[in-house]
C-alpha cells in the first residue's frame, strides 16, 4: 500500500484526532462513561475549547472512544489480560457532513479548520465510477489514516414486494 501524500496539515489533523480520541477514553474511564451522548454531554465544551480544528470531528473521537472502551471493557470481563487502552495509530473518522468527494473526479476536501483544507486526488476506477455516479448510492462515513482513504457508501433498501390479492391453491 503506497501512502498519501506527505501533506503537514493532513499529518496535524491526523494527530489532533488522535490526541482527542486518547483523551476522551481517560474522560470516559474517569467518569464510568458507556455511551457517545453522555461522553459528549461532559467533554463536548471542554475539548471544543481546548482543540483547534474542525468541531464535528469531536463527537466523531467520541465514537471511536466509545468504541476502543467497549472492547477493553469486554476483555475484562471475560478474564484476559489487558491493558488501559491507547489510540495508536494516526486516524481520522469524519461523518459523511464533514467532508466533500466530487463523485466524477475523486477529488476528496477534508477541512482542518475554518478556510484550511486538505485536498485529496483518490484513483477512482471504472468499476467505483458505476458506484458513484448512481445516484442511490449515498456516501457514509470516511476513514482516513496514513495509508489509505476508506468512504463507506451505502445504497437504499429496495421497496418490499406488497402483492395487490392472495391466491390459495390445493
Amino acid at each position: 500500500m503506497r501512502p498519501l501524500p506527505a501533506s503537514p496539515g493532513l499529518r496535524w489533523l491526523l494527530g489532533e484526532f488522535r490526541l482527542i480520541v486518547n483523551r476522551s477514553i481517560r474522560t470516559a474511564l474517569r467518569e464510568d462513561i458507556r455511551s457517545r451522548y453522555r461522553l459528549s454531554r461532559v467533554a463536548y465544551r471542554e475539548f471544543s475549547a481546548d482543540y483547534d480544528l474542525y468541531k464535528q470531528y469531536i463527537p466523531s473521537a467520541f465514537e471511536v472512544a466509545i468504541a476502543v472502551l467497549k472492547n477493553y471493557r469486554r476483555r475484562l470481563r471475560q478474564g484476559k489480560r489487558t491493558n488501559v487502552p491507547y489510540l495508536r495509530r494516526l486516524l481520522l473518522k469524519a461523518e459523511n457532513q464533514s467532508y466533500r468527494l466530487d463523485r466524477t473526479t475523486g477529488r476528496l476536501r477534508i477541512p482542518i479548520r475554518r478556510g484550511e483544507h486538505v485536498d485529496l486526488n483518490l484513483p477512482v476506477s471504472v468499476w467505483h465510477r458505476t458506484i458513484l455516479s448512481d445516484p442511490s448510492w449515498g456516501l457514509g462515513s470516511l476513514t482516513v489514516t496514513p495509508d489509505r482513504v476508506i468512504v463507506v457508501v451505502r445504497k437504499t433498501a429496495p421497496v418490499p414486494y406488497e402483492p395487490a390479492s392472495a391466491i390459495a391453491l390445493d
